[in-house]
């Protein structure tokens, strides 16, 4: 594959604040409200190329910073939006760009130089998200696919792993594996597990008192985290 890593650093370089942007509504519907992380940007108009045509058109799309554990942009994903604030009506309306394996989109990083030791791993941003309020202590990391979460490469200062698997079999699979890599390596490790598809899914449907209820049956610590 050709080395896409220039074009990530161009769009994101071209990307702004979300504030008062489409990003920040469509966020916002999916019950996560402001303030956002500096990973996370808003291009008003960047481009689709339909695979199957060539034909290119330009949307408004969230952009996120796929780094890896030293800080460094190894790439983005793009998440196309339509004018109400949803995803798009796109064939794959999110597409990513860079060297992105084994990095994620770092949500919230304590410290470098020091670490609480606890990190909360997910598949979505809006999985992560959904949590963050939950965790105030952990660092949080998005890895953006169920491949992406089993081959994260977990950063050496990671003594407590927090898993937030998707309930289907990808999923699934990923935390299993990521769980098992962590434990061999001396990490303590808990996989938590939402009611509904994901914790995104939980908060909006269910509401936050059904997410914290489910998360507390799971990992009684939570809220001392």
């Amino acid at each position: 594959r050709s080395d896409t890593s220039a074009i990530a650093r161009r769009i994101w370089a071209d990307g702004r604040l979300l504030s008062d942007t489409l990003a920040e509504t469509y966020l916002s519907l999916r019950h996560l409200p402001p303030p956002y992380p500096p990973d996370l940007r808003f291009h008003s108009a960047l481009e689709y190329r339909d695979h199957e045509t060539g034909e290119i058109a330009f949307h408004p799309a969230l952009l996120a910073a796929v780094r890896d554990a030293s800080g460094c942009l190894r790439g983005i994903q793009r998440g196309w939006l339509a004018l109400n604030g949803q995803k798009a009506a796109l064939d794959d309306p999110r597409r990513s760009l860079g060297h992105i394996h084994g990095h994620g989109v770092w949500l919230r990083h304590d410290d470098r130089e020091h670490p609480s030791g606890a990190l909360l791993i997910g598949e979505g941003v809006e999985t992560v998200l959904s949590l963050a309020a939950v965790l105030p202590s952990a660092s949080l990391v998005a890895a953006l696919s169920a491949s992406h979460l089993a081959g994260f490469i977990l950063p050496g200062w990671v003594k407590s792993l927090l898993i937030a698997r998707d309930n289907e079999p990808a999923g699934i699979r990923a935390a299993r594996k990521l769980a098992s890599r962590a434990a061999e390596n001396g990490i303590n490790v808990s996989i938590l597990r939402p009611v509904l598809k994901d914790f995104n899914a939980d908060l909006r449907l269910l509401g936050r008192e059904v997410l914290v209820t489910n998360l507390l049956r799971q990992w009684p610590e939570v809220l001392a985290a």
